[in-house]
Formats: C-alpha cells, sequence, structure tokens
C-alpha cells in the first residue's frame, strides 16, 4: 500500500496556492513545510502528499499515469 507520494514542481509557491484550495476541501492542510518542500496530511508532521521544489528537471509523467483523491462527497 502507498504511504505518501511527491510531486517535483518548477514554482514551489504557485504550486502551493493551487493545491492548498484544492486539498481543502478534502481535509488536507499543511502540515510540514520549508523552502524547498510542502507536505500535506490531516495531522502535524504525518504529510502523505508532497511538493517538492526542482527547478531543473521537472517532467510531466507519461501516458497511464493516475492519480485520485478520495473525497467526502462528490460536491468536495
Amino acid at each position: 500500500m502507498l504511504h505518501h507520494l511527491s510531486f517535483a514542481v518548477a514554482d514551489l509557491l504557485r504550486s502551493a496556492a493551487f493545491y492548498d484550495a484544492a486539498l481543502a476541501v478534502l481535509g488536507y492542510r499543511r502540515v510540514w513545510e520549508d523552502t524547498t518542500f510542502i507536505g500535506y496530511g490531516v495531522n502535524d508532521g504525518e504529510d502523505t502528499f508532497a511538493l517538492k521544489l526542482r527547478p531543473q528537471n521537472v517532467g510531466v509523467p507519461g501516458d497511464g499515469f493516475h492519480v485520485a483523491f478520495s473525497a467526502p462527497s462528490r460536491e468536495a
């Protein structure tokens, strides 16, 4: 079973603004961060989804890559 997942991003602040809003409705919040990393989760210090700053070599996943977040309802 997966424990956590990290995405490499070229712009940490811009990416965080998107994920702050998108994940908040699912009950996630920032639980860990520094200048190159932001971790999201439910409990302090226990990130299950993370953004990692990688200004160079950020690639787009290939065909077949799929990630889904569970939500308490379709509306969320």
